[in-house]
């Protein structure tokens, strides 16, 4: 639960600040929650993730170069 709650809580933080970049840039063009509205929409459509296989090398190539900066140290 807990996990989920700071989850919930670091999306909300990166949405606040997002939509509140969007609205100062808009310089008082665009509403502050519509703002954060377009953030939210555009975050959703290109952070969904329906498949981790064309990714998956760079998660394998991230968890070598892990090991590697581990062993140098």
């Amino acid at each position: 639960f807990a996990q989920a709650l700071q989850q919930f809580m670091t999306v909300a933080v990166l949405v606040l600040a997002c939509g509140t970049t969007i609205a100062e840039l808009a310089k008082e063009k665009l509403c502050f929650i519509v703002a954060m509205l377009i953030f939210t929409i555009i975050g959703l459509i290109f952070g969904s993730i329906r498949s981790l296989q064309r990714i998956g090398w760079l998660a394998n190539f991230s968890v070598w170069l892990n090991v590697v900066c581990f062993i140098m140290m």
